[in-house]
């Protein structure tokens, strides 16, 4: 079944690639905490790797003596992309890196069973993945407005969240499909806005709009924007006139 728009995904990430660099804070803090539970699983030395689905890379400097081949869901010259393609149709042949690295990618597979397979198959034997992809709490804040504001405005509520994985099903997933040693961990970070404006940039700035294939076509009026701005303010705002907004990342990690 298809529940991703995964076209719509790529026009989003093209269009916000200026300006990417703006909230890359969030993907490279994510990679950082990626690299730590891999120096924890293993000390391995990788040599060839894979970082999937990139709009900037996030690791280059951490594995400045490896051989790292990027791919993205669109050219871009200013990446230095090795190959344009789509995650959940990997052009790899089998056994061929030390390491999978997808940051902040999984969340909008419609396959994650077989895209897990293939991930396993372009490993080379002990060769590891990890993974990151938003949980199913990741921003309730602002979930919980946009929920309030659309039943004011429209008497009733739209798609706009996609499915989600839990930690416990995240390995579970990762030990099915063969991977040895499978852990998952869940990360909360909390970002201080002054105005849920500023979040919404941020989140637009990230590629992570709706893409849901049974999205509503509702049109965002200005007037939902702007009781959805109040409704957020007044459950969220705290002592310093600012709002929060809890992120919540799942990262996952295994060997071939």
């Amino acid at each position: 079944m298809t529940i991703f728009n995964r076209n719509q995904l790529r026009l989003n990430q093209i269009r916000v690639q200026d300006d990417f660099d703006r909230c890359s804070f969030f993907h490279n803090e994510i990679a950082a905490r990626m690299i730590e539970n891999i120096d924890l699983m293993t000390k391995k030395d990788f040599k060839n790797i894979l970082e999937l689905g990139i709009i900037k890379t996030a690791i280059k400097h951490q594995f400045t003596s490896c051989q790292i081949t990027k791919t993205s869901n669109f050219y871009n010259k200013k990446t230095n992309i090795d190959i344009v393609c789509d995650d959940e149709l990997l052009p790899f042949k089998n056994n061929v890196f030390d390491l999978v690295f997808s940051n902040l990618n999984m969340q909008f597979i419609n396959e994650i069973p077989q895209f897990l397979l293939q991930v396993k198959e372009v490993l080379k034997p002990n060769g590891v993945f990890i993974a990151s992809f938003f949980g199913e709490e990741n921003l309730r804040e602002l979930n919980h407005a946009m929920q309030l504001s659309e039943n004011e405005i429209y008497g009733g509520i739209s798609p706009r969240l996609p499915p989600t994985i839990d930690v416990k099903t995240a390995a579970m997933l990762l030990q099915k499909s063969g991977f040895k040693n499978p852990v998952s961990s869940l990360e909360k970070i909390i970002i201080s806005y002054k105005e849920p404006l500023s979040l919404l940039k941020d989140l637009k700035n990230m590629a992570l709009g709706n893409i849901l294939c049974k999205k509503s076509q509702r049109f965002f009026s200005g007037k939902l924007l702007q009781r959805l701005i109040e409704n957020y303010q007044n459950l969220c705002k705290n002592e310093n006139g600012e709002i929060q907004a809890q992120f919540e990342v799942i990262i996952i990690s295994g060997q071939k």
